[in-house]
């Protein structure tokens, strides 16, 4: 191996310059390459595999990668897992994961029999039946989005001959997907177990991966629907009017807070509306005629005296009816009866606090005023407000007091593809050059020493005239290789005459 790197190294001496900067520049080619390769050994670039895995497929999934050689990264802190692998070994990680079948589940649901069962007895055979129900009830939960896995577990209790027998009861673990069900989900939940089992509410207790209560039937469904409304509003008031401020007046300068204080009584109204115009509601009209009867000549006697008509005496001459008609109208005025319930929430009262950095001294009133504005601010409704002015913490201040703002987040740029498949094959692309490079010039190197300026072969008038260098000490040391390999008895000689003197020599001649 020495006299290998020192015949290398005698001929990159004998090279000319050009051939020596070129093999430099190679080497340091594959240098930097290797380096850049090492790095990105050292810092692979993870990317997402596979996510929301509980505590089981997470082991058998990390096994699996482990025992394939896939390097990867896992998420920090408890279940649900999420693990990423390097960006290259996308494929090599889903077929470990399948080989080992760690993402698949096993039967679950309604049991339809088998050989397996067939010499159980019959407490096996039911607790059996009742594993298979309750795996069928967590199927149906796990239909939810929110929802990533359940555990059911219900009690049915043995009717007793004598005694009370207990009722039955049902607890369920769920793991969420870390979203926070509504009052509505939970009690929907509640009623999915209920109807499933015909259990009462109260014998019904549902919780999450955390230990917070979902749904228990013993519980004030109604009270904490309103206390979850309140605080809802309260979070969507602060944040609105939180991320009003810091994008006004910079990011850490103000801390707002907002309450609201809701009525949630059922409210019923009846109203009774007059109408200011009279209508006619029943009429009816009567009509009487009484004929009338005139005379004409004759003497006055006696009916004159009785009737006090002069009596003319003769006949009557014509007749003309006496005619009466008489109308009959009521009226009534006209009514409208309103019967209004209103369930609708009413808030009562609005609480803010607003706290201004002391650089926004002089703006205190015109913040509060925006926020008095944001929040919908009534002093007739009993609102209230509180502003302050002091020094927050956590900001950063100048020598004078003032705050600096932060420098802006640069998104960083996302890897060239180019450049990391430059970087993941750039060993194999610089020994490729590098084995051109060399090729060429072992082709070329043969073609240039075997010619001279006119063309011919080389000859001892090239030596003459310089045409080609030779390092004298270089010559020496290949004629005495060619003298060891081919003749070594008379170097053997010559270094024994030169040893002993010529004069020994010179006396042993003679």
């Amino acid at each position: 191996m020495k006299q290998t790197l020192l015949q290398i190294w005698q001929a990159l001496r004998a090279s000319n310059a050009s051939t020596r900067m070129a093999i430099a520049a190679g080497v340091l080619l594959a240098l930097v390459v290797t380096g850049a390769s090492m790095y990105r050994s050292a810092n692979p670039n993870m990317e997402f595999f596979v996510g929301d895995l509980d505590n089981t497929s997470f082991s058998k999934a990390t096994r699996a990668l482990s025992q394939a050689g896939v390097r990867f990264e896992t998420s920090v802190g408890g279940a649900p897992y999420t693990i990423f692998v390097e960006s290259g070994q996308k494929y090599k990680a889903h077929n470990a994961i399948a080989e080992a079948g760690a993402m698949d589940v096993g039967a679950t649901g309604i049991n339809t029999g088998g050989a397996s069962t067939a010499w159980a007895s019959s407490i096996e055979r039911q607790q059996m039946a009742d594993a298979r129900y309750w795996q069928e009830v967590e199927k149906q939960l796990m239909q939810l989005h929110w929802v990533r896995s359940a555990k059911v577990i219900a009690r049915q209790p043995v009717n007793r001959v004598l005694g009370r027998a207990p009722q039955p009861t049902v607890s369920v673990l769920l793991t969420t997907r870390g979203l926070r069900p509504t009052p509505e989900q939970s009690q929907n939940v509640g009623n999915i177990v209920r109807t499933a089992f015909s259990v009462p509410e109260e014998n019904i207790t549902i919780l999450d991966q955390n230990g917070a209560l979902i749904f228990n039937g013993s519980n004030d469904e109604r009270l904490d629907e309103h206390l979850t409304y309140q605080r809802a509003f309260s979070q969507d008031q602060t944040a609105t009017v939180q991320q009003l401020l810091d994008s006004v007046y910079g990011p850490g300068l103000t801390k707002v807070i907002v309450r609201g204080d809701w009525s949630f009584v059922k409210t019923e109204t009846v109203g009774n509306i007059l109408d200011p115009g009279k209508q006619v509601v029943q009429e009816s009209s009567v009509s009487t005629s009484t004929p009338v009867a005139t005379y004409e000549g004759g003497p006055a006697g006696l009916e004159e005296s009785f009737t006090g008509a002069p009596n003319q005496g003769g006949t009557p001459a014509k007749q003309d009816p006496a005619t009466r008609k008489e109308t009959d109208k009521q009226y009534a005025f006209g009514s409208q009866t309103t019967h209004r319930v209103d369930d609708a929430p009413v808030l009562e009262r609005l609480s803010v606090s607003l706290t201004l950095d002391e650089s926004l001294a002089d703006q205190a009133e015109a913040v509060a005023m925006q926020v008095k504005a944001a929040v919908g601010f009534q002093e007739q409704r009993g609102d209230l407000m509180a502003t302050n002015t002091t020094a927050l913490n956590g900001i950063e201040r100048d020598e004078n007091g003032k705050p600096v703002a932060p420098e802006a987040l640069v998104a960083p740029e996302a890897p060239s593809p180019m450049m990391g498949l430059l970087l993941e094959r750039g060993v194999e692309i610089s020994a490729l050059l590098v084995f051109v490079f060399l090729l060429v010039r072992s082709l070329r190197a043969p073609k240039l020493g075997a010619t001279s300026k006119s063309g011919g072969g080389m000859n001892a008038s090239d030596l003459m005239e310089g045409e080609i260098e030779i390092d004298p000490s270089l010559l020496a040391r290949k004629h005495i290789d060619n003298l060891l390999e081919n003749d070594p008895d008379r170097v053997s000689s010559l270094l024994t005459r030169w040893a002993m003197g010529e004069d020994f020599y010179a006396k042993a001649k003679s």
